[in-house]
């Protein structure tokens, strides 16, 4: 099933509000959310690398490093957030 981008938004946001069409999540909260998430992923990577991968928590870090600075670099130049 596919769905348009207006629609999809439709949805979210009808997930947002309430029985009474109050907004019960605020983009606060949604970005507390995205940051615990991204939080996450970001550490479960780092363990990956260490436990899985055997890469010596030094190499780890430079791994993590070059990936965050990757995303800034999209996020900058549009790449993160914009739209398709």
């Amino acid at each position: 099933m596919k769905i348009t981008k207006r629609q999809l938004r439709r949805i979210i946001k009808e997930a947002t509000l309430d029985s009474g069409g109050e907004q019960v999540m605020s983009a606060d909260y949604l970005r507390e959310i995205a940051y615990e998430k991204i939080d996450k992923v970001l550490n479960d990577f780092y363990n990956d690398l260490v436990e899985d991968a055997m890469k010596a928590p030094e190499e780890a870090q430079e791994e993590m490093q070059d990936l965050i600075e990757t995303i800034a670099m999209h996020g900058q130049q549009g790449f993160i957030g914009m739209p398709t």
